[in-house]
């Protein structure tokens, strides 16, 4: 049923047979309205048999006729929609049994296994199956089935986040923690190896790369002077993890924190932090030949972003919980706790997580990935209970501030 907004807009229509009885309807613009249409269209088109009879002429409406092979002829009366895309749409569900297997095997996912790797790498295996099929019109083949892009935030410049994001939208709503960027760079990554790994060996090689995630994590950048047929979302990763903090948020969080004595900013970047520590403070860049890993003087605080991948990003935390009384890490959440390796690295070096900080993407001036992201505060020989503070909250609102 269309929003209330849109009722007054609504068209009724009814079909009604002497098997079936009368089945009531609205129909509006909206792309899911359109395809729920399409679907009761094409059954229809199922049962040859059946013959719909046209409302009286009376009622001053337009009508099209669906021929079926000369079988039978439908008169359905619709408003809003051209024929042209209702017959299309039902023309596609009927013929395209791959799509229908995608979009079943998607909706199981969605809906019972989320949390399923297998049942993932099956439904990113569909997308290359379907992309292989479609490539030589895969703009176009989106377009027909009313795939676009998000109209609002950051644009991808994958070419599979679009349906990537429109097929977990099925039985869910939308692609709201961010699966869809994820799934698309795997694709991304799929694409560059095309000729060596089909659509069906794709589950194997996801295991083999170490996961998902794994392979999210280390995809490769394309660098806009030679940029690839298809690249992975504008997003951090392994080989572009010099991703700037605004200087606005940095002062912020020295102004909240307050740190004194010896501070360091392990990974200074360009200088977002370490402009605006008091005195005294030092710094490591690895780029500019101050490598954090060799730095062994201890010190009161670390405050830094450091670097998001698995790797560098595990160094660095162990090492700061090594040598500081306080760590401060601007990351996302699960890059700060969400492993058990991750608490158990501070709590080895005596630390407790005093604070977490929920911030805006926007006020740390990177591209929203769908995820967390947050100030996260450690202090040695903490055992109190961690205080969650919300920064995304106008400053009226926020108690916590």
């Amino acid at each position: 049923m269309p929003p209330p907004c849109r009722a007054a807009e609504a068209q009724r229509f009814r079909f009604s047979s002497r098997k079936l009885g009368p089945r009531w309807g609205f129909l509006t613009n909206d792309r899911y309205i359109r395809a729920k249409f399409a679907r009761t269209a094409a059954n229809e088109l199922r049962r040859p048999q059946q013959v719909l009879q046209p409302p009286p002429a009376s009622e001053g409406m337009d009508y099209l006729h669906l021929d079926d092979a000369q079988v039978i002829s439908r008169t359905v009366p619709l408003q809003g929609v051209s024929w042209a895309m209702t017959e299309t749409l039902a023309r596609q569900e009927l013929s395209d049994p791959e799509w229908i297997d995608l979009t079943r095997l998607f909706r199981e996912r969605n809906k019972h296994c989320r949390h399923s790797r297998d049942q993932t790498a099956q439904c990113i295996a569909g997308i290359a199956r379907l992309y292989l099929r479609e490539e030589h019109r895969w703009q176009q083949f989106q377009t027909d089935y009313g795939i676009v892009g998000p109209r609002r935030g950051p644009v991808s410049r994958s070419i599979f986040h679009p349906i990537s994001r429109y097929l977990l939208g099925l039985g869910v709503g939308g692609d709201t923690d961010g699966t869809a960027v994820v799934m698309a760079a795997v694709l991304d990554e799929w694409y560059e190896h095309r000729d060596t790994i089909t659509p069906d060996q794709i589950p194997e090689w996801i295991r083999d790369r170490g996961g998902i995630r794994r392979i999210y994590d280390e995809r490769r950048e394309h660098g806009d002077d030679q940029p690839a047929p298809t690249s992975a979302p504008k997003t951090r990763d392994v080989v572009n993890d010099l991703v700037y903090t605004k200087p606005t948020l940095a002062q912020r969080l020295i102004g909240y924190f307050r740190p004194t004595g010896r501070i360091l900013d392990p990974c200074r970047g360009n200088g977002a932090f370490y402009d605006h520590f008091p005195e005294t403070r030092d710094w490591c860049e690895i780029r500019d030949g101050r490598d954090f890993l060799e730095w062994n003087d201890p010190v009161d605080w670390v405050i830094t972003n450091p670097p998001w991948s698995k790797e560098p990003y595990r160094a660095i935390s162990v090492h700061a919980f090594e040598i500081a009384e306080n760590v401060v890490f601007l990351t996302r959440l699960h890059n700060a706790i969400g492993t058990y390796a991750r608490h158990q690295d501070w709590r080895d070096c005596g630390h407790g997580l005093q604070e977490m900080i929920v911030l805006p993407w926007e006020d740390a001036g990177f591209p929203s990935e769908g995820f967390v992201l947050g100030a996260f505060y450690w202090q040695r020989g903490w055992t109190g209970s961690t205080k969650l503070t919300y920064w995304t909250d106008p400053p009226e609102l926020n108690l916590n501030c």
